[in-house]
Parts: structure tokens; sequence; C-alpha cells
């Protein structure tokens, strides 16, 4: 019970953005670290954090040893590409294996940082297999929504990604799809197929955002799923360096880390495409 109140103390805590519960969490992680979970503990019940979070003490250390890193990563990622000129008056987003949420608040806190998240509403869809997760996520995206006074509604998709979601047609004409430290893993990989034949029918604009550690899985994710979406009009893979002052808990301090993502960026617009729903493969 103490963990799950934790959860909610932070995320009531926020003021300006997602590094207030960031920095929450680690001053509590900091302060019991002899009653949460070590390194080696979590590597061990999650099978290296590629497994679904399954409570509290592991969503926690998962948001202290990682969230930062990945948060900044998705940002880094997003600064390289303009997604704020011409932007749609009604989007889509679509997070795949999301997690606690933070590829999406990394891109809406873009789209706040540059002025323009109120111009338009936002219709976001996470889907994740880990209800302790899956919580998380939309507890922190509205607490932002209500910071930023964004208009977004939040449909929750409590799923492995290799099963088929049914997703009803809106008046979204333009859809983000993010994919967050995800791509290196088999299961996901395996996925990709079908991700990609539905993706390709989704009506208007449609980006796709996709950052990985610089693992030679990442690589095979990221070749696997150009090899599928060949229909996009531009397809970038790259490695970029990030130097991210964040919490290391295996050194109990504040330090610099130097690390490097791979990131896979594509863009296809479908004006075209008529469809009355949508059903799309995660």
């Amino acid at each position: 019970m103490k963990t799950e109140l934790q959860i909610e103390t932070a995320i009531n805590s926020i003021e300006v953005g997602f590094s207030d519960y960031y920095e929450n969490m680690v001053e509590y992680y900091q302060l019991h670290r002899s009653s949460n979970l070590t390194h080696t503990d979590f590597c061990n019940r999650t099978n290296r954090a590629t497994s679904p979070l399954t409570c509290a003490k592991e969503a926690i250390f998962y948001t202290v040893a990682y969230s930062w890193q990945h948060y900044q990563t998705m940002q880094n990622f997003l600064s390289g590409i303009d997604v704020i000129s011409d932007i749609a008056d009604k989007i889509r987003v679509i997070d795949y294996g999301c997690g606690q949420g933070t590829a999406t608040i990394a891109y809406l806190e873009h789209l706040v940082a540059h002025n323009v998240a109120t111009e338009s509403e936002f219709e976001v869809h996470l889907i994740e297999p880990s209800s302790v997760a899956l919580n998380i996520a939309q507890n922190l995206i509205e607490k932002l929504a209500d910071i930023y006074g964004l208009k977004l509604s939040i449909h929750i998709h409590q799923q492995l990604l290799d099963r088929t979601i049914y997703i009803k047609d809106s008046d979204c004409n333009e859809t983000v799809h993010l994919l967050s430290n995800i791509l290196d893993i088999e299961g996901v990989q395996n996925s990709i197929p079908t991700i990609s034949s539905s993706i390709k029918e989704i009506a208007g604009k449609n980006f796709l955002f996709a950052t990985s550690p610089c693992y030679p899985n990442s690589w095979k994710g990221n070749n696997i799923f150009e090899k599928n979406i060949s229909f996009s009009d531009s397809i970038i893979q790259r490695n970029r360096a990030l130097n991210t002052n964040m919490y290391s808990i295996i050194n109990n301090c504040w330090d610099k880390r130097y690390s490097k993502s791979s990131q896979l960026y594509a863009y296809w617009d479908n004006n075209e495409v008529d469809f009355e729903s949508i059903d799309l493969a995660a």
C-alpha cells in the first residue's frame, strides 16, 4: 500500500511537468532504498525490463532507473523532426507498449514547449499488457493535460502487442505512432508485419517515431520495420548520442550519463483513404 500511495503522491506533486514526477520518485527511492528493489531484483523479476510490470515496486524502480532517459531520448528525437508546423486540429496518438506513458508525455510536452499543444485535440491510445503501468500512464497523462490545459481523451488497450485491437473511426486527420524501447524485444519484432499492414491504411498524415537503446537487437527491429513500411514517403534510421543528467541507482547519486539510441522515423500521407473503422494490429 505504501508504494501505491507514493505513486499517487508523486503524480499529485506535479506542478510544472514530468520532471516533477521523476524527481519526486527519485527522492522517495533514495530515502527508502532498503524497502525497494535493487537492480538485480528488478532484472530477475522482469527479465531485464522486457516482461510486463506486475506491482508498484517494479513500477517505481522502472521510473527511477529508466524513465528520465527514455523521456529525454524521445524529446531529443522529436526535436530533429518538424511535427509542429501546420499542426492538425485533431491528432490521434498511438503508444505501442506504452509502459507508464513516457513516450506520449514526451510528445505532448514537446508540443507544449513550442506553444502549439493547445491548438489541437488529442485522442490517445495506450497499448500495454501491464495494468499497473497502464493505470500510472493514464493518471500521469490526465494530470499533465489538466496542468497544460490540453483537450485530450485516453483509450486503454490492455493487451500484448501480438493481438489486434479495434479503433473506431474519428475525425483525427493526423496520427502519431510512438514506440519507445520495445523494438529490441523479439515478441514485438514478430508483431511488426501485422502492425505495418494495418497502420498503412490510417487516413491522413502519419508520423512514426521509434527509439531504442543502441543494441544489435534494436537495429534488427528497426530493419524489420523499415522493410515492412516500404509504403512510407520517408524513412530515416540513425544513431544519436545523448548526455542526460539523471539519477544512478547503482551509484546512488545524480550524474551525467552518456548513451546512444537507435532511432527510426517514418512519414506517410493517406489523405485519399476513406474508412469507417480501423483494425489496428498491435
